[in-house]
Formats: structure tokens, C-alpha cells, sequence
């Protein structure tokens, strides 16, 4: 069984059988989303309009430009759309669904402690 939270970091909502109302019903700090822009564009805006600390949204630099301009047809203002983190993740070189994942779980830890994700060697 596949629990609310492990559902965010699964690459679509439709996989872990949940509706984008039923994410954003529950109370979460970090928010990550479909790739799928019928589901995005709706759920983005009501997460950039809430008070959760990460918002991140899976995608291409080119997919994330045509967003951020969806987005701003639709009435997110340029200082809502600065909270999305797109595309999400850091820059560990991940390929596979496990290692994106990690990749968003490392750059959400680091947000929540205002940290920029680098090395730890000195």
C-alpha cells in the first residue's frame, strides 16, 4: 500500500489513484506535481496561492517556460510563480524514477533548511 506522502513523489497523481483536489486537501509543506498541464496548471495556482514552503513541478526548462507563461494567463503574479521550483529537483545526474526522486527529496530538505544542496567535502 501506498501512503498520501510517498504519493507526491510518484511522477504522476493518477498513479497512486489520487485526485489533485484530494492532494491539495491535506496539509502539506512541500508539493510536488504531474507533468501533465491538466492537472498542473489548476493545482499550481492553488499551491502558489497557499502558504506550503516548497512547490515544485516536474518538467522540461522548455515545458516549465510554456507553464510559467499558462500560469501568468491565468492570474499568478511574477512573485508566485518565483515559488516554483521547476524543474524540480537538483542537479544530481538522475535517470531513473528512484533517482529523481531522491533528487526531489535532496532539493526540498535543502530549501527547508535554506541550504543550497552542495557538497559537504571542503
Amino acid at each position: 500500500m501506498v501512503n498520501e506522502r510517498a504519493c507526491l513523489f510518484v511522477m504522476t497523481l493518477a498513479d497512486c489513484g489520487m485526485r489533485v483536489g484530494e492532494v491539495l486537501a491535506l496539509t502539506w509543506d512541500d508539493v510536488v506535481l504531474t507533468h501533465d498541464p491538466k492537472f498542473d496548471y489548476p493545482a499550481l495556482l492553488a499551491a502558489i496561492r497557499s502558504p506550503a514552503r516548497y512547490v515544485g513541478a516536474i518538467g522540461s526548462k522548455n515545458t516549465n517556460s510554456k507553464r510559467m507563461e499558462a500560469l501568468r494567463e491565468m492570474g499568478a503574479t511574477d512573485e508566485q510563480l518565483s515559488r516554483i521550483f521547476a524543474p524540480v529537483g537538483l542537479n544530481l545526474g538522475a535517470r531513473s524514477p528512484s533517482e529523481i526522486a531522491l533528487a526531489v527529496m535532496a532539493e526540498i530538505v535543502a530549501q527547508r533548511y535554506s541550504r543550497n544542496g552542495g557538497h559537504l567535502k571542503r
